[in-house]
């Protein structure tokens, strides 16, 4: 076992070594201090030791001067940086091969949080140091950037990250973590979650202690959203849920929040349909029209139809409120949540769009359960292919216009409107296929009423 575990630890250096040398080669050295591959990307290397990572971001923690060190890069690399003064951070896209790759460079720094939640004070340290201000000791290591000598001791490691890879548990490093940034518990759920790891025993007692005393509700609500929009990216965003509403994390944010069959499903169908209709494989359905609801309207807000559906008014705004929703995005999502069958407009508009979708997750969470199945295929279906009739795609003909019906004798208002809508889901079924058969339906349907 001791020479498995050796060559484990050597394939793992060599990849770090490989990974640091292929970075230096893609940008000048910087001109003072030294850099260090840290975070994810060491980690992923010890969980995940099946050959080199598919680079997407890169972070490398700097001692130097990230300023001078991004404007040579900038330069020299014909790259656009963007430097953030704040927290001393520059970060830009650089081509590797066929694709960009992501970069960001933060000054290695210490950090002071004046109050629970706050964004920290941060003044320059070393290496060490700066890994200590981390979240988890399997996000606290480093590798130099620019090491040239093969040596598993290049590794730096002061909290023992690469142990608990080993023993599969997350740890943070110092008693108020969570205190300090409460955001970590949603990081610690989706590192749970996509490593199957487990809390170690000192910090699952420390993220009951936060849940309890809710400390993420000293957070502001941008920063919450943010956090939800990383969940909603894991490969299972579900089970990275399920585990912050059984914690009782979720609760805290949204007091009346419960985990259930039904809404395990309801979020199933919305990874479903987010991937499908988002994901490029029936983007066609959404016509050039709506290209601006694609500004606010994406997988995201198919989550929150199926988190936030059930709740009354009062508890919705204030769970939308919680939740960083504001602005159109939140007042679209009220509307569709609380009148999911309603449609106001012949022509779809983006709360229309919502409320077919809240609808449509309704029914999945109610019909079907968790597991996949031919009838919840079907229900996808049909779905999608009423969204393409109204959403203009294909669309049948209006056989009835509004003066029709008066001429009939309806009166005018809001019966009219209710009709209207009748005939053109007939239309879309296929019950109604012409003129006179939509005229033959709103006689029968006058003399039942």
């Amino acid at each position: 076992m001791d020479h498995i575990k050796e060559l484990r630890e050597d394939f793992v250096s060599r990849n770090l070594l490989g990974v640091s040398g292929l970075i230096s080669r893609m940008i000048p050295p910087p001109p003072e201090g030294k850099a260090f591959l840290v975070g994810g990307i060491v980690r992923d290397l010890f969980c995940l030791v099946y050959g080199p990572p598919d680079l997407l971001d890169v972070d490398l923690c700097f001692t130097g001067d990230v300023s001078k060190w991004s404007t040579l890069i900038a330069r020299q690399c014909s790259v656009e940086v963007t430097f953030e003064p704040r927290f001393k951070t520059a970060r830009f896209w650089i081509r590797s091969g066929s694709r960009d790759l992501h970069m960001d460079i933060a000054m290695a720094r210490s950090e002071v949080y004046e109050n629970p939640g706050s964004l920290p004070i941060v003044t320059p340290a070393t290496c060490k140091e700066d890994l200590g201000r981390r979240d988890f000791s399997i996000n606290a290591m480093a590798w130099p950037l620019e090491e040239a000598g093969y040596c598993r001791e290049s590794l730096v490691d002061p909290f023992g990250g690469r142990s608990d890879i080993r023993s599969g548990v997350l740890r943070i490093l110092h008693k108020n973590s969570f205190r300090d940034d409460p955001t970590r518990l949603f990081r610690g759920f989706r590192l749970l979650s996509r490593l199957s790891f487990q809390w170690e025993t000192e910090t699952q007692a420390l993220v009951e202690e936060a849940i309890f005393e809710k400390n993420i509700l000293l957070v502001s609500g941008a920063r919450i959203r943010k956090e939800f929009v990383r969940v909603f990216l894991e490969k299972d965003p579900v089970d990275v849920l399920k585990r912050i509403y059984v914690s009782g994390l979720m609760e805290a944010l949204v007091p009346k929040a419960r985990w259930s069959e039904v809404l395990e499903s309801s979020l199933m169908e919305a990874v479903s349909l987010s991937r499908m209709i988002f994901g490029g494989e029936t983007s066609s359905l959404l016509p050039l029209q709506w290209a601006s609801i694609k500004e606010w309207c994406h997988g995201e807000t198919f989550f929150y139809l199926a988190i936030l559906k059930g709740l009354q008014e009062e508890d919705l705004v204030r769970a939308i409120k919680a939740l960083g929703l504001v602005g159109k995005t939140g007042l679209i999502l009220k509307e569709a949540i609380l009148d999911p069958s309603a449609f106001s407009r012949r022509e779809m508009q983006p709360v229309d769009f919502l409320r077919l979708v809240c609808r449509h997750l309704l029914d999945a969470g109610l019909l079907y359960g968790p597991m996949a199945c031919e009838a919840r295929t079907d229900g996808q279906r049909h779905f999608l292919a009423m969204l393409s009739v109204r959403s203009g795609k294909n669309r049948k003909e209006a056989f009835l216009s509004g003066e029709d019906l008066i001429g009939m004798g309806i009166p005018p208002g809001k019966r009219v409107g209710e009709i209207l809508r009748d005939v053109e889901d007939g239309v879309r079924e296929g019950r109604i296929t012409s003129r006179e058969e939509a005229l033959h339906w709103v006689r029968k349907e006058s003399l039942r009423s």
